[in-house]
């Protein structure tokens, strides 16, 4: 067998993957709508549930319908005004998303994968890596979009944290 084709087999099926993380456990889910929409599944998986952040943790979008990059950056800067952050962070961490957040097809999956010493990775469709903002402040103020206590959307909060079921 021709080595370029024994190292292409081993890198297959080797199971690597940049978002995997064999300590992380999925702790809930559910689906966001709006007006009737749907709009995505939210899937989190964490290594500590009682204090969700000092762990690692990974947040997937699966979007079920398009989306332009540039809204997906409009909707978190709204969610981050709503939720108190202060604008001098919230349009700076909006500019920086500009750079992050592609546009995304139904089916398209965004992926947040958080380390508390390291910030946030993110990624699409699993392995195709898209940024990272190193900043902590950030990390959980975005996070907290889903996660938090001001969250635009309790009930799928609460399906996240595995307080309730979908």
């Amino acid at each position: 067998m021709n080595y370029k084709i024994f190292l292409f087999f081993i890198i297959m099926f080797s199971g690597l993957n940049a978002t995997a993380d064999e300590s992380l456990k999925l702790i809930g889910k559910g689906n966001y709508t709006f007006f009737l929409l749907d709009v995505y599944e939210a899937s989190l998986w964490a290594s500590n549930k009682t204090n969700i952040y000092d762990g690692n943790l990974n947040l997937e979008l699966k979007y079920k319908m398009n989306f332009e990059g540039k809204d997906i950056v409009k909707q978190t800067q709204k969610e981050f005004d709503s939720a108190g952050v202060p604008s001098k962070f919230s349009k700076k961490w909006s500019n920086d998303l500009e750079f992050i957040f592609p546009n995304v097809s139904k089916g398209d999956r965004i992926l947040a994968s958080y380390k508390p010493a390291d910030g946030i990775k993110f990624y699409l469709n699993e392995d195709n890596f898209l940024g990272e903002i190193k900043d902590i402040e950030f990390s959980r103020s975005f996070l907290d979009i889903w996660l938090g206590p001001k969250t635009s959307d309790p009930d799928l909060r609460d399906q996240l944290l595995g307080v309730k079921d979908e």
